[in-house]
């Protein structure tokens, strides 16, 4: 697996330092230094939450887009489309009325 598809299977576009270290089989002290590398490559766009030691991907970009990609797509879509749901659900309600 690469940083750009560690990045893609992110339903929630955060991915913890210590994957990317096992991903990438690289010492904890040069995953910041890959991912600057990847966003220099134009491989995916991201933040570094130093504090909490994770990765914020915002994009990345898939050399190959096979089976499983599609799944990892499949799967970002219907956990878009419940939060989506959810938020609509809970502005469609009525407020509640204290009386």
């Amino acid at each position: 697996m690469s940083l750009a598809a560690l990045g893609a299977a992110s339903t929630t576009g955060q991915v913890a330092y210590s994957q990317v270290q096992e991903v990438l089989q690289v010492p904890a002290e040069d995953v910041e230094p890959w991912v600057v590398k990847g966003i220099a490559a134009g491989v995916l766009e991201a933040k570094l939450d130093q504090v909490r030691q994770a990765v914020l991907v915002n994009m990345c970009l898939q050399r190959v887009f096979g089976q499983q990609q599609w799944a990892d797509l499949r799967d970002k879509l219907a956990h878009w489309r419940d939060s989506i749901a959810s938020a609509a659900a809970s502005t469609a309600a009525p407020p509640a009325v204290a009386q």
